[in-house]
């Protein structure tokens, strides 16, 4: 630092003097150099990576009142995750993130730990059966 400020105050250098200065100010541009290096190729890996994935995933959307599905833990193992519910989605925090009404509190879950629910309106009729056509059918057959 002694020599920077040296030349910044335009005091005489020395021939070493000045040797150390370069040296200083080459050092600080390889390593501007690499440091860009490295940027590029995080840039680059992470838009060859968007472009692998992102045709292959679906971006999930909810509005408040949805019913979703929650992946959490069980109450016997916390390593061990099943969907429960379901929740009502209360809104949107961000573009992944979703605030979710549990009944007894309000958490917020990122969008891949959520499933949507889609109630059942298909209501099963009791089955009934035509008892003639079984007496037939039955006698019909011979053991």
């Amino acid at each position: 630092m002694q020599i920077l400020s040296d030349i910044f105050l335009n005091k005489d250098l020395s021939g070493e003097t000045s040797f150390q200065y370069h040296y200083v100010i080459d050092l600080h541009n390889r390593i501007r150099k690499g440091w860009r290096l490295a940027q590029d190729s995080v840039r680059f890996s992470v838009d060859e990576s968007r472009l692998r994935h992102e045709p292959k995933s679906m971006l999930k959307h909810f509005v408040p009142g949805d019913e979703v599905l929650v992946l959490l833990p069980t109450s016997d193992n916390n390593l061990v995750l099943s969907y429960k519910g379901p929740y009502r989605v209360i809104g949107r925090l961000t573009s992944v993130v979703y605030l979710v009404d549990l009944g007894d509190r309000k958490c917020t879950f990122h969008v891949n730990l959520l499933r949507k629910y889609n109630r059942s309106t298909y209501a099963s009729p009791s089955p009934s059966y035509n008892l003639d056509k079984v007496d037939n059918a039955c006698s019909k057959l011979s053991f």
